[in-house]
């Protein structure tokens, strides 16, 4: 016993040893690394060479870094997300506002017509004499982990206000759950090494390096298998747990980031898809005993066939027996939601769409619980600068049902039109006070534009209107489609949107002019809408006068020269007309832009 007692203590030795070598080795390789500056830190902003002040663009490679598991690299072509240029001198009087978040805040499928750009013509019609800046760095997939980096990385530009709209991603995102095993290990040694191994220079190099030589095991990843691989988080369990402290501590970090940079802050909770979007995967309380599992099984197929008859009542009373059973079966409270909200019961449906959603193993809607942890953080830091919007209740109370459904939302997060005015509406009084708390003299009385009034002066004409719900068809159809959800959306509606579209399509047809003639007369208005005047451009193109697109590219080239975005349009604009040579070095100078490789 005392041979193997000193053999077991020698082996320890011999590991801790080793240990500490391999700690003294990367500490030894940082600092020569950092002392000749290898492998720094990828940057969120570059300069930017197109622009005559001092100006900063947004680097794609930076948002890239976290996104290896859907493979890819950053390309020119990532400059129409975020193709503004930020003047790195704040002009006197200046309020700069920054927008952090995923794709919902993003604007995805188009940002022209995002909540930011709603807010954007409110804020500036109720203060037209204050300079608004607002920047939307805000990032699809992404989540508070990034978010939180991208807000210390901001403190460069001297923001007034931070918005902060996220929740939907903690999932599936950088370091979420859906990317490792339940388990201790898992949770408290693995994902806390991985988080800080991602700041060291010679891990960097090594990765960087080895994608250089083949090395790069997410090289071939599309959509498809990165769905595949996701792994289902039950509610209440130690990854899902973890993952929701995470987020409560990352918007923390975020406000104590603004507090510091003298930012106030605007933490709005997160509005979903409750009525019309059932949970990607449901699970039964492990706890259940296989009799009662059968049990379980046999009400709510009971229940299920009730409801395809049209019998209601009958349907919920079997649904109700189940529940007795199990209650966090999120595909059982969802068909609740749907009998009691066909019987006029609206508070009793919200609460089980609110519970099916909350117990959706695939938990790709910000839940309950992210959405009580926004709230407790914005009325801790009060004090401190920070305000609360609720968007998840302003939505609610949007719909007709008084459950946020289809109409807001095309699938499961991602807002139409009318969902991000909802947002951007109720954003506004929050806002509005948060500029006044950085001393800015907005008004207090004022009220936000319409809906009608914004889709002016965004220029969204019934062209335009048409297309952006093309897009989300287009968007819905594939996600309806994606093997992993099948179990879940194999029979899902898509028809409502088919006929919004077909409809939207009548209308443009019937409007007077045609998209070309509206944008014109948009632009007329408001000329310097950079979003409206692209517009123009793709629809020249559309329409094969690529001569007229080319003049009109040029003269936005000159007049917006300092957007990438505006560039890069005009880069392809030169290459249909045929022109190689020229847009071949201007898209030159764009990848010349994008910071990823060492290389």
């Amino acid at each position: 016993m005392r041979k193997f007692f000193r053999f077991a203590m020698g082996m320890v030795r011999i590991f801790l040893c080793g240990l500490l070598l391999v700690v003294a080795i990367i500490a030894a390789l940082e600092a020569v690394f950092i002392l000749i500056d290898i492998a720094p830190p990828i940057p969120l902003f570059v300069d930017n060479p197109f622009s005559d002040t001092p100006a900063y663009a947004i680097n794609p490679g930076y948002y890239q870094q976290f996104m290896y598991r859907l493979g890819g690299v950053p390309t020119v072509d990532d400059f129409e997300m975020w193709g503004f240029s930020i003047p790195k001198t704040k002009e006197p009087g200046t309020c700069r506002i920054i927008v952090l978040g995923g794709s919902a805040a993003f604007g995805h499928p188009t940002p022209a017509y995002g909540f930011h750009e709603i807010l954007k013509v409110m804020l500036k019609n109720a203060a037209p004499e204050l300079n608004i800046e607002l920047y939307n760095l805000a990032c699809p997939i992404l989540n508070a982990y990034v978010m939180r980096e991208v807000a210390e990385v901001s403190k460069a530009i001297s923001p007034d206000l931070f918005i902060v709209y996220m929740g939907n991603n903690e999932y599936d995102g950088p370091f979420g759950p859906a990317w490792h095993s339940n388990t201790f290990w898992a949770n408290c040694v693995q994902q806390p090494f991985l988080r800080f191994s991602r700041n060291l220079r010679s891990i960097r190099f090594a990765k960087q390096i080895g994608r250089r030589i083949g090395i790069n095991p997410w090289k071939n990843v599309d959509s498809e298998a990165y769905f595949n691989t996701i792994l289902p988080v039950a509610q209440s369990t130690r990854s899902r747990n973890a993952m929701q402290a995470r987020f409560e501590s990352h918007i923390t970090g975020i406000c104590t980031i603004a507090y510091k940079a003298g930012a106030q802050v605007v933490l709005s909770s997160v509005a979903t898809n409750l009525e019309d979007w059932p949970p990607f995967v449901s699970c039964n309380d492990p706890a259940l005993s296989p009799q009662a599992l059968t049990e379980w099984a046999c009400s709510y197929q009971l229940g299920q066939r009730f409801e395809q008859s049209g019998d209601i009542h009958k349907a919920l009373d079997a649904y109700a027996a189940a529940e007795k059973m199990d209650s966090k079966h999120a595909g059982l409270q969802f068909r609740l939601g749907k009998c009691r909200l066909a019987l006029g019961e609206i508070t009793n449906a919200r609460k089980a769409f609110e519970t099916a959603r909350d117990y959706d193993c695939y938990p790709f809607r910000a839940d309950s619980f992210l959405n009580k942890a926004i709230r407790r953080v914005a009325d801790r830091h009060a004090a401190q600068g920070v305000h609360f919007a609720d968007a998840e209740t302003c939505l609610n109370e949007c719909d007709s049902n008084g459950i946020s459904g289809n109409g807001l939302f095309y699938d499961n997060v991602h807002l139409l039109f009318p969902g991000n005015y909802a947002v951007a509406a109720c954003l506004f009084g929050s806002v509005a006070a948060a500029l006044r708390g950085a001393g800015y003299d907005f008004p207090t009385e004022e009220s936000p534009l319409t809906s009608e009034e914004c889709k002016e002066r965004l220029g969204l004409c019934a062209q335009e209107y048409h297309r952006h719900y093309q897009h989300a068809l287009g968007h819905l159809k594939y996600q309806t489609g994606v093997a992993a959800f099948q179990s879940a959306l194999k029979d899902h509606d898509t028809g409502w949107l088919e006929n919004e579209v077909s409809l939207l399509l009548e209308k443009a047809s019937a409007a007077p002019g045609n998209a070309r003639s509206s944008l014109e007369k948009a632009i007329h208005q408001y000329p310097d809408n950079c979003h409206l005047c692209q517009s123009l451009i793709r629809y020249l193109v559309q329409e094969g006068d690529t001569q007229t697109a080319l003049i009109q590219a040029g003269e936005m080239a000159t007049s917006f020269k300092e957007r990438l975005d505006v560039q890069l349009l005009y880069a392809r604009v030169l290459e249909s007309s045929g022109d190689i040579q020229k847009s071949n070095a201007l898209l030159t100078r764009l990848n010349a832009l994008i910071h990823w490789d060492l290389f």
